[in-house]
């Protein structure tokens, strides 16, 4: 299609461009809302409005629990002395971390959480120890610790090789947190509640003011900074860094960032960078940038004159600060040397602010605990632990919701619409033919319609010389060209009289490189409160109401392969024109992706972030009964092949609703790995 239609050129860039448009929609609203505000009350009840979103979407944290915190060991240095200590934010869910104490307290001293960003050796980074050694040489005790999947808290930790499992710190967050986000919830939950339980360590300690409590970070450090300043009121003064721009910034340049750095649905609930300082003004404030970081200048500047309004309303304004260096993503020395100067005011303990040479410590010097990674000294939770824990809540949650019948399930179809973002066909499809070649048997067309939002959506469609009124509509995710192959599957099925419609969902094929489809997409999705798969689902529903608006079809069809399956399915439970449904290799509910360890990530892109709470695949199955339904080869969260026993377990709701709709016989379940798959599905269109 795109070699001749040239205003449809900009195709890998449209479904991004499709949800982009919708997030600045939501932040143009939030603008609005903002820029009404004119009186110290008005932003008073918007600090209340932002606190209590910020909690539902957040939260709920966990009970506090006892830190069991240990010493491990003492080392002195120069000046001061470095405490190793180990502590729970939840039973058995340990942290390592650092204190740094100065030489010579004789009162309760001035502190700072120093929380770290995306290094794999988070605090014994060079450049933060920069900063760390800085501060505690100025008279402050400073505490830092290894964030989740940093340091000495490796996730996935794989003793033979020494690594992660995964892959660096940013892997190990995505890999987990779209676990969360799949339960409804977010990663950032577990990274804020760290910091919180860090807090609570620290108001333990003699050394330790809790009245002059800061906490500073870099990069995603920054992001820890804000959040953490955010919901816990005990934070004085909060110095991020490298961090704050504003969403629509963010969105319109290197996109949304690591899972932690988003919340569920944060988006479409109007909350942005901003929110995060303005909420807890007018405690004092530092905002640090460069010029020439990823996270957008712009947006920085821009949120700093928002967040700036709050204060002066305040009467504060000298409580807020921003500095700007012309440099990449770092902490320069003019950022440090501002850093310094603002705690030492903010937390009263004046002093010179100039950026010492420090002597760095080494790996070793650092090491927490005995082996270097906590998983292999104690015996505790990962945060694989805690998302199985979440799960099994969601689980018990949802086994409140009625499944037992007809009309459960309908409510329950209804929900699901909803929560994946899916909108209804439209008569617009403006049905574009581009040509065609003859075959034997057989002409194959290209054709393309317009989509749900401003792109098209291309097909082929492959017309028998012996058509019979039937009607495929087959889903791949290897793109739509990988079926066109003499004596293939399309091939045979075509020559049983079917016309076939394959086509390149949007993401996929000439409507997108398979790379397209990332992390930074899909939390784009999340955040708006939609889903890829509630996209898809709307666009295969025009592709079915072009079938019955322009060609003379009597039965509609179904294929979907692997990770496609959850479109079709969704697709069927809201279109009861496709009357047969074949899933090929599907995965068998959202449930065994956060159920898996290790889930295969081919598969979260099409799951729908927070559907757990209210659906799963199997109820959407068991919506179609008495329709045909076939499901060949289903997989497990992680890909592996299902047994006979466990695919009946969990698909019992599914043969429930066919054997109440007497409809057995339309129902066929063909557990394991199938190489005679295509026969089948040939024998079930027949």
């Amino acid at each position: 299609m795109h070699n001749r239609w040239k205003y449809f050129n900009h195709q890998p860039d449209n479904l991004y461009n499709h949800f982009a448009e919708k997030a600045f929609g939501f932040l143009e609203q939030r603008a609005e809302e903002i820029a009404d505000i004119s009186t110290l009350d008005g932003w008073k009840e918007r600090q209340a409005s932002v606190k209590e979103k910020l909690h539902k979407l957040v939260g709920p944290f966990p009970d506090k629990t006892p830190l069991n915190a240990q010493v491990l060991r003492t080392v002195q240095k120069d000046g001061y002395r470095i405490e190793y200590i180990v502590f729970e934010s939840v039973p058995d869910f340990h942290i390592t971390s650092a204190m740094f104490i100065p030489d010579g307290l004789e009162q309760k001293a001035p502190t700072i959480l120093f929380v770290n960003g995306h290094t794999d050796i988070a605090f014994r980074d060079e450049l933060y120890q920069q900063v760390i050694i800085n501060l505690v040489k100025k008279g402050f005790v400073v505490y830092t610790y290894d964030p989740t999947g940093q340091g000495e808290r490796l996730q996935y930790f794989d003793e033979g090789t020494g690594k992660s499992k995964i892959g660096g710190s940013v892997q190990e967050h995505f890999h987990v947190g779209n676990q969360a986000f799949i339960l409804g919830g977010s990663f950032a939950k577990y990274v804020i509640w760290d910091g919180i339980r860090a807090i609570d360590f620290l108001v333990s300690r003699e050394e330790v003011d809790a009245t002059r409590l800061g906490v500073a970070g870099h990069s995603g450090g920054g992001t820890q900074t804000a959040y953490i300043s955010a919901f816990d009121n005990r934070v004085q003064a909060a110095a991020p860094s490298n961090y704050i721009t504003s969403h629509k910034r963010l969105i319109q340049s290197i996109g949304l960032q690591d899972a932690e750095q988003n919340f569920y649905q944060g988006i479409l609930h109007g909350i942005d960078h901003g929110d995060l300082l303005a909420v807890r003004a007018p405690r004092p404030a530092l905002v640090m940038a460069t010029s020439r970081d990823f996270f957008s200048i712009q947006g920085a500047r821009e949120t700093v004159q928002e967040v700036s309004r709050i204060y002066q309303a305040n009467d504060r304004s000298s409580d807020f600060g921003f500095v700007e260096d012309n440099d990449n993503h770092t902490y320069t020395r003019k950022n440090r040397e501002a850093l310094y100067a603002f705690f030492q005011k903010h937390l009263d303990n004046p002093g010179d602010a100039s950026d010492m040479e420090v002597e760095f410590l080494t790996g070793t010097d650092l090491q927490v605990t005995k082996t270097g990674q906590i998983s292999t000294d104690y015996d505790g939770k990962n945060v694989f632990d805690l998302i199985a824990e979440e799960t099994a809540y969601q689980i018990n949650v949802s086994k409140k919701i009625s499944h037992h019948d007809t009309k459960s399930l309908q409510a329950i179809v209804e929900t699901s619409k909803k929560i994946s973002g899916y909108q209804e066909p439209e008569s617009n499809l403006d049905p574009v033919y581009s040509g065609g070649r003859q075959h034997n048997g057989y002409t194959l067309e290209n054709h393309f319609i317009k989509g749900v939002g401003d792109y098209v959506i291309p097909f082929l469609l492959y017309r028998p010389e012996k058509a019979t009124g039937k009607a495929i509509i087959y889903l791949d995710p290897q793109r739509k060209t990988s079926s066109v192959a003499t004596g293939g599957e399309l091939e045979k099925l075509v020559m049983q009289g079917n016309m076939v419609l394959v086509p390149d969902m949007i993401g996929y094929g000439e409507m997108g490189l398979n790379n397209k489809l990332t992390n930074t997409l899909w939390y784009l999705t999340m955040s708006v409160g939609e889903s890829l798969t509630g996209t898809w689902t709307s666009d295969l529903t025009r592709l079915t109401l072009f079938l019955k608006e322009h060609e003379q079809i009597t039965e509609i069809t179904g294929i979907a392969h692997k990770e496609l399956s959850p479109v079709l399915l969704h697709a069927a439970a809201y279109d009861s024109s496709i009357s047969t449904v074949i899933l090929s290799e599907p995965y068998i509910s959202y449930r065994s992706i956060v159920a898996s360890e290790y889930y295969n990530h081919d598969f979260y892109l099409s799951a729908v972030p927070g559907a757990i709470k209210h659906y799963d695949l199997p109820d959407l199955a068991a919506s179609l009964a008495p329709r045909k339904l076939m499901i060949i080869g289903p997989t497990e969260g992680a890909g592996g092949y299902l047994s006979s026993e466990t695919t009946n377990s969990e698909l019992a709701v599914v043969q429930n609703h066919y054997k109440k709709s007497d409809a057995l016989e339309n129902l066929r379940i063909v557990s394991g790995q199938q190489p005679d798959g295509h026969r089948l599905i040939q024998e079930w269109v027949r």
